[in-house]
C-alpha cells in the first residue's frame, strides 16, 4: 500500500479494524476516536494525538510515535515492542496487557498510566508440569521505567521493585 497522509480532524470518528500501513500521522488530530483492532504497521504518528482514543489490540510494529500524545488513550493488549516510545504521552492512558518488549522509554511520560500485566522482559522459569525450562514475559516494573529514563509518579501501576 503506499503512503498517504491524515490531514483532518478525526475527532470521535468510529474506524474499527482499519489499516494504516505506512500513514503518515504527523500532527494529526485523532482525539477520542475507535480504531480498535487498527493496524499501524510502520506508520509515522510523531506528534499526533490520540487522546482519549480507543486503540485496544491495535499493531504499531514498525511504526514512529516520538511525541505523540496517547493521553487516557486506550491501549490494551496493544505490541509496542521493539519501539521509540520517547517523549510519547501516556499520561493517564491503559496499557493493561501490552508488550513492551524491547522498547525505548526516555522521557516518555507514563504518569498515572495502567501498565497492569503487561510485559517488558523475557524471563526463563522452570515449568514443573513439563519438567522443562520455559521462557515467559517479565512485568514492567517502576524501577525499570525509570530507569530507561520514564517520567512515573505514585499513581502509575506497575510492578513495584526490580
Amino acid at each position: 500500500m503506499g503512503q498517504f497522509s491524515i490531514a483532518v480532524d478525526s475527532e470521535g470518528a468510529y474506524i474499527h479494524h482499519s489499516r494504516f500501513n505506512g500513514a503518515n500521522f504527523t500532527g494529526a488530530d485523532m482525539k477520542k476516536v475507535n480504531i480498535e483492532k487498527g493496524n499501524f504497521t510502520d506508520a509515522n504518528l510523531t506528534n499526533a494525538s490520540f487522546t482519549g482514543a480507543k486503540l485496544r489490540y491495535a499493531t504499531f510494529k514498525g511504526a514512529v510515535l516520538k511525541g505523540a500524545d496517547f493521553s487516557f488513550a486506550d491501549l490494551s493488549y496493544t505490541d509496542l515492542s521493539s519501539l521509540d516510545l520517547g517523549g510519547a504521552n501516556f499520561r493517564g492512558a491503559n496499557l493493561e496487557g501490552t508488550t513492551l518488549t524491547g522498547a525505548t522509554f526516555n522521557r516518555a511520560d507514563f504518569r498515572g498510566a495502567d501498565l497492569t500485566r503487561s510485559r517488558y522482559g523475557v524471563t526463563t522459569v522452570y515449568d514443573s508440569s513439563s519438567s522443562r525450562l520455559v521462557e515467559d514475559f517479565a512485568p514492567v516494573t517502576c524501577a525499570e521505567l525509570q530507569d530507561a529514563g520514564a517520567t512515573i509518579d505514585s499513581t502509575t501501576k506497575c510492578v513495584k521493585g526490580h
